[in-house]
């Protein structure tokens, strides 16, 4: 029988925590599940307009039938209109209502892989996870260690959008499965988390293991070009055009900061072709175009700069940095964020940077990888 290869899944973190917290006696202990209000006495209040919304609810409903395993499918139905619009037929459509969030749907991904689903992964360069590769050349960065809401707060305009993402998998959770792939990680000095081989190239390994023990299949130079007139997948291969119809569809594409490891942002007009609305695509995590003088750049470039600090308005940061021959490059001026490209939209001006009491005119953004 298919279910006869599951295995007993992991407990949820999350559930874990709180049932830890139940079972502990002292009396000053502090609850880390749930985020919810509860008053001095440990209980979550009713909000009025909760009561509101139930009342009418109770007051509205036309059926106390149980609910099917996919849920309320009014709302799923709903939903799906919302998320994807008129662009796929509705038969194409599959939808599941799960009280559990993110966390729920991990769970159901992998039982369902582990039952037999079938998986296939498209993918364009003729090997897989090149550009992640290519991020291990630095020691792959995997996350930060700093609180998480200061973590958050990193993303500045787009982190109400983002947060219920971050969330939903948190600096933790990315820690976590590393370490279910046999990577173990270490926090530098700079507050960044590592894996200890400082390298790529075993996560990745063990990563495509695990997927090829579920059975999922990986297609390289598969080039994914949109859909045809009947909205089945079109790929480009080796072999010629190829079209795919599967049940449910995941789109994770780069952006186009890395052409020849495959982010070269092809997909855009794919999408705004049916409709999608897609931001402009903008320089981030980029080096900073620095108007050094002939003489500073000839006897400087290539020189490292050791925990300084940089400011541009209210955003600042600390860490390392590279002196370039175009500019200044490094973590200490990517941990700026979005601030100096957002600077030079607003107002075209040059940009004037203070590093450890020296001044200089960043006068341009450039994409530094």
């Amino acid at each position: 029988m298919r279910f006869a290869t599951l295995t007993r899944q992991p407990d949820d973190p999350l559930l874990r925590i709180i049932g830890q917290h139940a079972a502990d006696p002292r009396p000053d202990k502090i609850d880390l599940g749930v985020g919810v209000f509860r008053d001095e006495a440990g209980h979550t209040p009713v909000m009025t307009a909760v009561k509101a919304a139930e009342a009418r609810l109770l007051a509205e409903q036309s059926s106390k039938s149980y609910l099917g395993p996919e849920g309320d499918i009014g709302f799923v139905r709903a939903l799906a209109g919302l998320v994807i619009g008129d662009t796929v037929a509705a038969e194409r459509i599959v939808g599941l209502q799960t009280p559990g969030g993110t966390g729920a749907l991990r769970l159901a991904a992998e039982v369902l892989a582990q039952s037999g689903a079938r998986v296939t992964v498209y993918d364009a360069m003729p090997s897989a996870g090149r550009k992640f590769l290519m991020a291990g050349r630095g020691g792959l960065n995997l996350t930060h260690s700093e609180d998480f809401a200061r973590l958050a707060q990193r993303y500045g305009a787009a982190n109400a959008a983002l947060r219920p993402m971050l969330e939903a998998f948190t600096p933790s959770d990315l820690i976590a499965w590393a370490q279910g792939l046999g990577q173990a990680t270490f926090v530098g000095s700079s507050g960044r988390v590592f894996p200890t081989a400082l390298k790529a190239s075993p996560l990745l390994r063990a990563w495509l293991a695990r997927l090829e023990g579920q059975g999922v299949a990986l297609r390289t130079r598969a080039e994914w070009r949109g859909w045809d007139k009947d909205g089945a997948l079109v790929f480009q291969t080796l072999e010629g055009s190829e079209t795919v119809r599967p049940r449910a569809t995941i789109l994770a594409l780069g952006g186009a900061s890395w052409a020849k490891l495959g982010s070269d942002g092809a997909w855009a007009p794919l999408l705004e072709a049916r409709g999608a609305a897609v931001a402009p695509f903008a320089a981030a995590n980029s080096g900073l175009d620095v108007a050094w003088s002939g003489v500073f750049k000839d006897r400087f470039a290539g020189e490292p700069l050791k925990n300084i600090g940089l400011r541009l308005g209210e955003a600042a940061a600390r860490g390392d940095a590279m002196i370039a021959g175009y500019g200044l490059e490094g973590g200490a001026v990517y941990a700026l964020g979005a601030a100096p490209r957002a600077a030079i939209a607003a107002t075209g001006w040059p940009i004037v940077l203070a590093t450890n009491g020296t001044v200089r005119e960043a006068r341009g953004f450039t994409s530094s990888t």
